[in-house]
């Protein structure tokens, strides 16, 4: 898997199914992931990655910062 941090990812399964998200880190097997509302960046969910269907949008570099920081 490329370099995904900052791109768009949609759940293909569980309880957040079809739930957008932005992904902020990843480890192995796994992602961190960002909704906003329920999902912060203090506190993003982790799902596996074959749980998730990861878009080729990415966030604009300059907010992606903002929310990294």
């Amino acid at each position: 898997m490329n370099d995904c941090i900052g791109k768009f990812a949609v759940s293909k399964a569980g309880h957040d199914k079809e739930v957008c998200y932005v992904i902020l880190s990843r480890e192995e097997g796994f992602l961190y992931l960002c909704d906003g509302k329920y999902h912060t960046v203090e506190k993003p969910k982790k799902k596996s990655y074959k749980h998730v269907h990861i878009c080729e949008a990415f966030v604009k570099e300059d907010l992606l910062k903002k929310v990294l920081n």
